[in-house]
């Protein structure tokens, strides 16, 4: 649950990546938000990291090499005229192609 600054529950996510993420099974699934990380420097800069399943690539060159799901590693950074929501403009290595594993 996102909370502002008072602690109440805000009226928007500050993040929702589920359209990027693989459909989860019901009941039980290792996939999804796998993990989120700062920067060093997230006080000045605002940007962190997200680990997560995203659907396979369409280019792969067949359904038995493509798998069900790509873990991916993309860069945000906090919206720099809202503290409250996520600056969708910034993402590095969420562009369909193989991400760089850190």
């Amino acid at each position: 649950m996102d909370s502002g600054a008072d602690g109440k529950k805000l009226t928007t996510p500050f993040m929702d990546i589920s359209s990027k993420m693989v459909n989860l099974m019901p009941g039980y699934d290792e996939r999804g938000l796998l993990g989120l990380a700062f920067h060093p420097d997230f006080k000045t800069n605002g940007q962190f990291y997200v680990f997560y399943t995203a659907p396979p690539r369409a280019e792969a060159p067949s359904p038995a090499h493509r798998g069900d799901n790509l873990t991916r590693i993309s860069e945000f950074k906090v919206s720099a005229s809202n503290a409250t929501c996520c600056g969708y403009g910034f993402k590095k290595g969420d562009t369909g192609r193989r991400p760089p594993l850190f």
